[in-house]
């Protein structure tokens, strides 16, 4: 056997002992694999960095993508229910002036029958007038002599003398007034008493 020393590690086996020479160059080989290793985690380190942060930017900008999707949406949803609000205004207002226009000729029919000068055709033409007035949301104001004046309601378009028990109560009836879908589209025009 040679002069060097042999020990038996935990496997069991026999190796010689190795030199001081060899066990710095050993140190030296570990301490490079040691500083490899080292700089390997580094830089799994920093790729795992690196990659939480492209995670977290992405999961951000999805987010903002997101929240401006749903502004969007929001937009979009107000416009379309705007745009219809505007479109039912518009043809309720484009009735609305058809339907202005046709008040004079109902008036017409109410003094032609007032008169007594209506055959039966003319009176046939009258309650379809009528009922397409009805169809179409037209409401009658038609006060009664003796009703509260409202200005809500009612033109004052003379006033008449009266006592004062009868103040501010409607004195005659010049022209009955209409709404549509509840919106006064022609006053009735009324005489009040006043003192």
């Amino acid at each position: 056997m040679s002069d060097k020393k042999q020990y038996v590690k935990p496997e069991t086996k026999i190796v010689d002992k190795p030199s001081y020479e060899e066990l710095l160059e050993m140190i030296d080989d570990y301490q490079s694999k040691i500083d490899m290793y080292n700089t390997e985690i580094a830089e799994a380190h920093t790729a795992i960095k690196d990659s939480n942060d492209t995670i977290l930017k992405s999961v951000k900008n999805a987010e903002e993508a997101h929240d401006k999707y749903l502004r969007a949406l929001a937009d979009y949803q107000n416009l379309q229910r705007i745009s219809t609000e505007r479109i039912a205004n518009a043809k309720n207002d484009g009735k609305m002036v058809i339907i202005k226009n046709l008040l004079p000729i109902m008036d017409n029919f109410e003094r032609a029958k007032e008169a007594g000068e209506v055959s039966e055709g003319v009176e046939l033409v009258y309650n379809l007038f009528v009922s397409l007035l009805k169809d179409n949301n037209v409401e009658e104001i038609n006060p009664n002599i003796g009703d509260i004046f409202d200005d809500h309601f009612h033109e004052a378009i003379a006033p008449i003398t009266g006592n004062e028990e009868n103040k501010n109560t409607i004195a005659l009836i010049q022209q009955k007034g209409y709404k549509f879908n509840d919106k006064v589209i022609r006053y009735a025009k009324v005489g009040v008493y006043v003192n």
